[in-house]
């Protein structure tokens, strides 16, 4: 029984990294995707306030 506790403790010692870097690696993807949709907006508003900009 206590060797079964332990390798489990073990277990979730060696897979918590892991989930934790699953979960940052989401996140990341996430921010890096709303990112990629708002810059080519962000710079297509640029170009279209210069355009029409007085001067």
């Amino acid at each position: 029984m206590e060797i079964a506790l332990f390798l489990c403790l073990r277990c979730s010692v060696l897979l918590f990294p892991i989930f934790f870097a699953l979960v940052w690696l989401g996140y990341l993807s996430t921010v890096n995707g709303i990112v990629i949709i708002f810059l080519p907006v962000k710079s297509l508003l640029l170009a279209l306030s210069s355009y029409f900009a007085p001067g």
